[in-house]
């Protein structure tokens, strides 16, 4: 591999090539968070070079590398428009410590900031973030927000007043939040599925894979309850490699033929379920779902994850 010193000759070589746009891999070198700082260079405002797609993949970058890089990418959002598109740091140890840094640059709520405002895609896969670390994630991305009015009429009697409700009206709103982000892997991140049901309400996802997260058929469950009313516009949802039991996995194609905004919307495209039980109750399941979404694909090519405890 080239190592740290070898990406800062190699940023110093980049930074001579004027007004192209780059696709950097560096996949498999080992350039630990010491190689974060210049490479980040190559996100600043006054670079000749602009990164389209930087690809990290087991780099050991860590929880320090990943704060480093993020840290850039608020600092240089505000002076250029064009960026990052695609982001690769699966399988570099990254934490929940790495996953709140990031968060915290695709959106600051305090400060109203977006970094990273270019990219469209990333993959976090294989990285122990864990349940609050995707917590984080989700928070900083746009969800609908109903709000609730309530009208009454007050009656004056000798003895009481009475207080009854003549309205109840919602009105759907949208939160702020990051509103780029279109594809996110969270394959292998032990996020949990009270954080992943969470992440079916961002509006600007297309698509979610959430592979091999040991969710069980206890976790799945959990997740066909919410995504039966989620106002879910996803185009594609791995939830393969997780072992839910056949009967679990009838339940999740009902919910998801249940959900009106789904299929109203008729946005989804892609299931991936393999990995987990099947059964002739979930062929028949599929069937059933695709008479409701007639362009949807099942697929069932997953392997099998470990078997959660």
């Amino acid at each position: 591999g080239i190592g740290s010193e070898g990406v800062e000759h190699l940023v110093t070589l980049l930074r001579t090539s004027n007004g192209r746009r780059l696709d950097l891999n560096l996949n498999n070198n080992p350039l630990t968070a010491a190689s974060a700082a210049p490479l980040s260079q190559l996100m600043c405002a006054d670079s000749p070079m602009m990164i389209q797609s930087l690809h990290l993949s087991h780099c050991q970058l860590g929880n320090e590398g990943m704060r480093v890089l993020c840290n850039n990418a608020v600092v240089s959002s505000s002076l250029h428009s064009n960026g990052v598109e695609f982001l690769d740091v699966s399988h570099n140890g990254i934490e929940e410590a790495g996953a709140k840094a990031l968060a915290a640059s695709l959106y600051d709520r305090d400060s109203g900031k977006t970094g990273w405002e270019s990219l469209r895609m990333l993959k976090l896969s294989g990285n122990n973030i864990g349940v609050n670390g995707v917590k984080a994630l989700a928070a900083c991305l746009q969800k609908p927000s109903t709000t609730t009015t309530t009208t009454t009429a007050t009656t004056a009697t000798d003895t009481a007043t009475t207080t009854t409700a003549t309205d109840v009206s919602e009105s759907s709103s949208m939160w702020e939040g990051n509103t780029c982000l279109e594809v996110l892997d969270l394959s292998q991140t032990n996020c949990g599925e009270g954080a992943a049901v969470l992440l079916l309400e961002c509006c600007s996802l297309k698509k979610l894979r959430l592979f091999n997260n040991s969710f069980g058929t206890n976790g799945m469950t959990h997740i066909a309850t919410e995504i039966k009313t989620a106002p879910c516009s996803l185009e594609e949802l791995d939830v393969g490699g997780n072992n839910a039991d056949a009967s679990t996995m009838v339940n999740l194609l009902d919910a998801i033929g249940s959900n009106q905004f789904m299929v109203d919307a008729a946005k989804l495209r892609v299931l991936e379920i393999g990995g987990n039980d099947s059964s002739e109750g979930v062929e028949h399941a599929i069937k059933m779902l695709q008479q409701k979404l007639p362009r949807l694909d099942v697929a069932r090519d997953k392997p099998r994850g470990p078997r959660s405890n």
